[in-house]
């Protein structure tokens, strides 16, 4: 995948994503795609703005289509076991929970620098929107871990559950 493509991408789904046009961010993502292996991460956000826009069948085909091209993807397993728990369709969700727990990264995301949330302050000072912003990006950014933790935390926890109860 060409850096400055993907970041282009990034450019044009980030206005969208703001207003919350989930569907316009994933038409911009699938034109990106190039019928290779490159597409696996393009992939992942169309899964992932499916799930979010609350299409979970095109969510489900997209992130198994995904995890073809990458089985060592997270966060795939990840919300293909959260829609298939939510569903009640236990045998599936426990699948996807022990693929993500066996794909768990090693490493934790890093938090960015310093200095972004000090433009980010400056900036919202000038701007209630911009002061919205920063809010957000503290709240989500200053523990870019938090989902993954919270995740194996649940993952661990169905898969006990699901082992005592519904397999026996």
């Amino acid at each position: 995948m060409k850096p400055v493509k993907f970041l282009k991408s990034q450019m044009k789904i980030a206005p969208l994503i703001g207003r919350g046009d989930y569907e316009g961010a994933i038409r911009i993502l699938e034109g990106e795609l190039t019928g290779t292996a490159d597409d696996a991460l393009y992939l992942e956000m169309i899964a992932h703005w499916h799930w979010i826009a609350g299409n979970h069948e095109k969510a489900i085909e997209t992130a198994k289509k995904a995890l073809s091209l990458d089985p060592t993807s997270f966060d795939m397993p990840r919300i293909l076991s959260q829609i298939y728990a939510k569903r009640e369709e236990h045998e599936q969700a426990a699948a996807y929970v022990k693929i993500g727990l066996n794909n768990y990264p090693a490493e934790n995301l890093q938090a960015p620098p310093a200095w972004a949330f000090g433009v980010l302050k400056f900036v919202g000072k000038f701007s209630a929107r911009w002061k919205r912003i920063e809010e957000a990006a503290n709240e989500d950014l200053k523990d870019p871990d938090k989902d993954r933790r919270e995740w194996n935390a649940w993952a661990k926890q169905y898969v006990a559950w699901y082992e005592a109860s519904v397999r026996k």
